[in-house]
């Protein structure tokens, strides 16, 4: 579901290795908000020294996924709205130049490239309608829209910022609703992709990047109130 890292870098080190996969297992809330995670529980099931684990907290921290609390180890950080917005504000930016550079090259290979990934999402919608798989290909969608762009410092800012986003991500599309509207505006993105109407398809690849802050935050304030509820 995250851009994949070979879109900058061939080769990653242990320490990427090894933040990538717990990032991936944060954004799956197989480690939740708040929960410990010890060196040495990711050595052992890393079979890897302390040295590399260490350094993989330190990408994860740099990435806000975790905490690093001296003498105490690392937290999987909570989700924020303040974060929210910050993180998707700039990746809209990201990808509405990336949407506009691609309607100005308008691409046969990436208009058939994000054309058959909307066919799948819509197929995904009436069919098992899984999240996992809607975000699998949006992301394979918004890679190609990134390479299309042409722009090596582009990439690796949409890179760190893809395992941030994704959290939220999860959260924004875990509606029905909110998947039709993601199926809808890519469908529409394509077409002015196609027409090579460069400032719509910037204006509308921000929107459709923010409508999903906009449910992932509305999911956050149900269940911040939820649990200041349950507390009271």
């Amino acid at each position: 579901m995250l851009l994949a890292k070979k879109t900058v870098r061939k080769t990653m080190s242990l320490a990427e290795q090894i933040a990538q996969q717990v990032a991936e297992s944060i954004v799956q809330e197989e480690l939740a908000p708040g929960q410990a995670i010890t060196e040495q529980s990711l050595s052992d099931s890393f079979q890897v020294s302390r040295g590399p684990v260490r350094e993989a907290l330190r990408i994860l921290e740099k990435e806000g996924l975790v905490d690093i609390i001296p003498r105490q180890g690392a937290r999987v950080t909570h989700l924020t709205i303040n974060e929210i917005n910050q993180v998707f504000e700039l990746r809209a930016v990201l990808l509405g130049y990336c949407a506009a550079r691609a309607a100005h090259k308008k691409t046969r290979d990436c208009v058939e490239a994000l054309t058959r990934g909307c066919a799948a999402l819509e197929r995904n919608l009436v069919s098992d309608d899984s999240l996992g798989v809607h975000m699998d290909v949006s992301a394979e969608m918004n890679e190609k829209l990134v390479t299309e762009a042409e722009n090596l410092r582009i990439q690796e800012m949409v890179f760190q910022l893809a395992r941030q986003t994704a959290r939220y991500t999860r959260l924004g599309l875990s509606e029905k609703a909110a998947r039709e509207n993601s199926v809808e505006t890519w469908r529409e993105l394509i077409r002015l992709i196609a027409a090579g109407n460069e400032r719509e398809a910037e204006m509308l690849e921000r929107r459709r990047v923010l409508d999903v802050r906009q449910f992932a935050a509305r999911f956050l304030d149900d269940e911040t109130s939820a649990n200041e509820t349950a507390d009271s």
